[in-house]
């Protein structure tokens, strides 16, 4: 059997979840043979490159797949790829859409701001081109997998698309627990001095993700004013490629500074060495608006670091089994900074224990159970 796996070059949990579950189909089948393409991605600053990058990416798609004489089954995460597919000499082979829930062309319409009337309407009618995509794209795909019920619910009810459920797959991702694992707390204060932390004194909170609004960043940034000095913020993302990134950035700077938290707020662009961060926070924390399936929760647990996170897609049904006081209730400052001092007045025991429920629950989500799930779709949509 010959997969083609078509997805972006776009840092984030899409690109690294495909990537490791390729990684692992591999492993499980060597008779498998894999052709992958991963489309390089362009910044998307304005309309005018986000129109231009969405009919190339199309097109580029296309072109990869035109140049495939004998595929079995195209394995997809993007809607682009989808669209490509449906146009291309590989129409009649059976397509998987992997559908990780941040599609990009979409949430990029929805949070971008325009005060013009013009870019109002043409973001409106661009929106409507695009979510006509997805649907195009959904109803053309053999099977398409959700990385929980959250995602899947949530999509099949935004496209009104229910009546098509029944070609509807839900895969939890997984976590590298090679990667991702605790330390010991001598070599943990060493990393802490290294990046020049008080390996004692100073009480770290991790936030890692994308630089958005609905994310829930600057509410995290305002809570940490409530905060005594030795509270911490060390912000890591990906490399911001898109307009509204920038602006909420920017944003994000300007209340640092009237703040006067230069120095307890760190920005961390792309690390290699992302675990690290995780190993030697106290927390993480997540209060975001909307999620799917954070790869978050799973990374911080099983780096032995307690997870705080809102009630949004799969975190109350992760969180509801290690601790019900880890959900975030809301979003506003005194809220956070309620939450935030709660953990840092845990009792040892108690710490220990909810880290010891979270790790032994993040440790069931594996890459190789995604994988396996996996193959076992390609493998029955390739022989219908």
């Amino acid at each position: 059997m010959k997969i083609l796996v078509l997805y972006q070059d776009i840092d984030g949990g899409t690109k690294n979840a495909t990537e490791a579950i390729v990684q692992k189909l591999k492993m499980l089948d060597p008779s498998v043979r894999y052709r992958i393409y991963k489309q390089p991605d362009a910044p998307r600053t304005n309309w005018l490159y986000y129109t231009r990058h969405l009919i190339w990416s199309i097109w580029d798609f296309w072109r990869t797949l035109q140049r495939e004489r004998h595929v079995d089954v195209v394995y997809f995460t993007i809607f682009s790829a989808a669209i490509a597919k449906a146009l291309s000499r590989q129409r009649n082979t059976p397509g998987f859409f992997h559908f990780h829930g941040n599609q990009e062309f979409v949430t990029s319409l929805q949070t971008e701001v325009r005060r013009s009337l013009l870019g109002k309407l043409y973001n409106h009618l661009l929106g409507s081109v695009v979510n006509r995509l997805q649907r195009f794209a959904f109803r053309h795909a053999s099977v398409v997998c959700f990385v929980s019920e959250f995602a899947k619910k949530q999509f099949l009810h935004y496209q009104n698309l229910e009546s098509l459920a029944e070609k509807t797959r839900v895969v939890p991702n997984g976590v590298n627990t090679q990667i991702f694992s605790p330390i010991p707390l001598s070599i943990r204060g060493r990393l802490r001095a290294k990046y020049g932390f008080n390996p004692k004194r100073d009480f770290l909170i991790l936030f890692s993700g994308r630089i958005d609004e609905k994310k829930g960043i600057m509410q995290l940034v305002k809570a940490l004013c409530y905060l005594p000095n030795s509270y911490k913020l060390i912000i890591v993302h990906p490399a911001l490629r898109e307009r509204q990134s920038f602006h909420h950035y920017n944003a994000l700077v300007k209340v640092i500074r009237s703040s006067s938290l230069e120095n307890r707020v760190r920005f961390v662009e792309n690390p290699k060495n992302i675990a690290t961060y995780y190993q030697i926070t106290n927390c993480t924390i997540l209060p975001s608006e909307r999620e799917y399936f954070s790869l978050v929760i799973l990374e911080s647990f099983a780096s032995g670091t307690i997870f705080l996170g809102t009630s949004v897609g799969f975190i109350p049904e992760f969180l509801s089994d290690v601790d019900q006081d880890l959900i975030i209730t809301s979003t506003t400052p005194h809220e956070l900074v309620k939450r935030i001092r709660w953990v840092s007045s845990l009792s040892q025991q108690k710490r220990e224990a909810i880290i010891r429920r979270g790790m032994e629950k993040a440790r069931g989500f594996t890459w190789q159970n995604a994988a396996w799930a996996i193959l076992l779709e390609l493998r029955a949509i390739q022989q219908q």
